[in-house]
């Protein structure tokens, strides 16, 4: 059983540097991905939203590519995070768990594929503890206004919070693939470069796919239930979204109550002159 292990050490990692700097060992690239071998049944896949992700790689060896990957990296991560799992091969069929895959025996583009489904697993992971954080806030916000009657959550904090909430909606739309075809999964697939090897490889799952009806992309997706998983962020966005607007339209509401009551005392105030004027007049001219 092989390990892969997946981190997340940054918010985004530039991929056109990163293979200038180190062309040797490509076997397959795209606009967000960089497949490199390090040694036999030894890979690294690197993803342009920060992750990392390590087939069969010993923990000193994986240290060492991470600080490689460093420099070309914006907003580093202090703390890594992490997600585990494993390839167990020499079964009958292809099988798909959270955790793990059973397969007959190893293919280098699956390989890649399956790697590639697990760096995609970790960085939902990520955004949904990104969206779990704004609503646990904007949820204190609205305890608060229901035991207190106040809004504290207002002005240019109201604006970031919503600012957050879109930002991850649409990194998730732009980065991951969960309702698509992953990338190089297709034949005609234009968009992406392999090595003679990967092509090799490719092609064998390709015939895999098509006389046998196997599908790692869809298998993958289902084991690691990343439509579902990806639905409830999507259901929390709402929740927060709705929420700010409900503070926004709140304190749009009392602005424009208290500027009607400042119209009011302004006109009662006019009035009032005018009427203490007349009387004035009034009382000069008796």
């Amino acid at each position: 059983m092989e390990a892969i292990i997946s981190y997340k050490i940054a918010e985004s990692i530039k991929l056109s540097e990163l293979k200038k700097a180190f062309p040797s060992g490509v076997l397959f690239s795209s606009e967000k991905e960089l497949f490199y071998q390090i040694r036999k049944m030894q890979y690294v896949s690197i993803l342009s939203y920060g992750i990392v992700c390590f087939y069969n790689v010993d923990e000193n060896k994986m240290g060492d590519y991470k600080k490689r990957i460093l420099p070309f990296c914006e907003n580093v991560i202090t703390k890594d995070k992490l997600e585990e799992f494993y390839v167990d091969y020499g079964k009958e069929e292809f099988k798909y768990f959270y955790h793990k895959i059973e397969m007959p025996k190893p293919n280098l583009f699956v390989t890649r594929l399956v790697m590639f489904h697990v760096a995609q697993s970790l960085a939902l992971t990520c955004y949904f503890e990104q969206v779990k954080e704004i609503l646990e806030q904007t949820n204190r916000h609205t305890s608060m206004m229901g035991k207190r009657g106040i809004i504290s959550l207002k002005g240019r904090t109201l604006k970031m919070f919503l600012g957050k909430n879109l930002q991850i909606k649409n990194q998730i739309v732009e980065n991951l693939f969960i309702f698509d075809t992953t990338p190089g999964t297709d034949a005609d697939d234009m968009n992406v470069e392999m090595d003679s090897v990967m092509k090799e490889a490719a092609s064998q799952y390709i015939f895999w796919k098509a006389k046998f009806k196997i599908d790692v992309d869809h298998g993958m997706k289902e084991g690691l239930i990343m439509k579902y998983r990806a639905e409830m962020i999507y259901e929390e966005i709402k929740i927060i979204k709705e929420q700010i607007e409900f503070f926004n339209e709140t304190l749009h509401h009392s602005t424009s109550v208290k500027l009607e009551w400042v119209v009011i005392v302004l006109v009662a105030y006019g009035v009032i002159d005018i009427i203490i004027s007349k009387i004035y007049f009034l009382l000069l001219a008796s």
